[in-house]
């Protein structure tokens, strides 16, 4: 609650201070706001408190949902739109390096002897945003602030989305995409230790290797791209996904681990392709659909408890029908794309 609630909170008070301010002091800002959320771990080890751990990790997430909003939709614009797809994706690939490699750096570092130090990780990556912060304002990133401000409140940003088909289904499709990896890796560890009778460690090594997977996808995803439209994309990787839960749900084998795995190579590039595809050629309305896009987020805070509550009644394995669920709604938004994008017209008035 403490992360997710954030983004039914700031994604649209930050397009505000994006049209206002501009994306290069919205991403500094973000950088040196998740460095504060960093900082509050410190005094959280030194009082052992755990309300300051969540002051952490919220205010960890406001930057980051500052980022989400201005850096992914900062991208699109650096350059030729009909490489937008791929620039997101080159960012975000960066964003699956430090899902596979910061767990492993993190434990060696939390766990020195017989003290848990949770707290240095947190202040290795302060330092390192800090230098980060640091170069951005010592760099000439470009500005690109909107000239004026309008319509910002959240009733006038849904109905204008409206206008905007590719848009107003993206943000549906985000919720369920968020949706179904929250879902995905919150249960990954313990389907593999109740359906195949994994041990912790070798459930742990196979959900390391699903991020790496993840990882490693999402740079030929923008070789990929060069070559092929976005939706496109999408829609073979989606049906690649469905195919691979039908097996997982609906069978009792050895290689559902290895399905796992292959599920994560084919998520990598799901995000920031439908977030690409979902602000596409916006003009002066991208910054307000990166916030709406950035609610949608919240996905991830609604399905996981929904399969925890089918994985109490059912069985964890038939729980996976709920991402099952989601990527068949976000095919579904990707095999209607080309048509969405062709028409302007208002599909609902809020």
């Amino acid at each position: 609650m403490s992360f997710y609630s954030v983004y039914l909170i700031f994604p649209i008070p930050v397009a505000i201070v994006i049209d206002k301010k501009g994306y290069r002091f919205s991403i500094i800002a973000a950088v040196i706001i998740c460095a504060l959320g960093c900082l509050f771990f410190l005094p959280a080890y030194l009082f052992t408190s755990f309300w300051l751990c969540l002051l952490g990790i919220f205010t960890l997430s406001i930057g980051i949902v500052i980022m989400n909003v201005a850096a992914n939709a900062y991208a699109t614009l650096l350059g030729d739109p009909e490489g937008a797809e791929r620039r997101i994706n080159f960012v975000q690939a960066f964003s699956r390096v430090g899902y596979a490699i910061v767990p492993v750096l993190a434990t060696k570092m939390i766990y020195q002897r017989s003290e848990v130090r949770f707290h240095f990780p947190y202040l290795a990556i302060m330092l390192a945003l800090i230098l980060i912060a640091v170069l951005m304002m010592l760099s000439d990133m470009p500005i690109m602030k909107n000239e004026a401000v309008e319509n910002f409140n959240l009733r006038a940003m849904f109905t204008e989305s409206t206008f905007h088909k590719h848009l107003f289904w993206g943000i549906f499709a985000m919720f369920f995409y968020v949706g179904a990896e929250a879902s995905i890796a919150g249960f990954f560890i313990s389907y593999l230790k109740t359906v195949n009778h994994f041990s912790d460690d070798g459930a742990a090594t196979y959900l390391t290797l699903y991020n790496i997977m993840a990882t490693v996808m999402g740079f030929p995803a923008t070789i990929i791209l060069r070559y092929t439209k976005g939706y496109k994309l999408v829609t073979w990787f989606g049906c690649g996904i469905i195919l691979q839960f039908g097996m997982i749900v609906s069978t009792n084998n050895p290689y559902n681990g290895i399905l796992l795995i292959a599920i994560g190579g084919l998520l990598g590039p799901m995000f920031p392709t439908i977030f690409g595809l979902a602000i596409d050629q916006l003009k002066d309305f991208t910054n307000k659909g990166a916030a709406l896009i950035s609610l949608a987020i919240s996905g991830g805070a609604f399905f996981a408890p929904l399969q925890g509550i089918i994985a109490d009644r059912f069985g964890i394995q038939y729980s996976y029908v709920v991402p099952l669920f989601c990527f068949i709604m976000i095919v579904i938004y990707s095999l209607s794309y080309k048509f969405l994008k062709k028409s302007n017209e208002t599909v609902i008035v809020i």
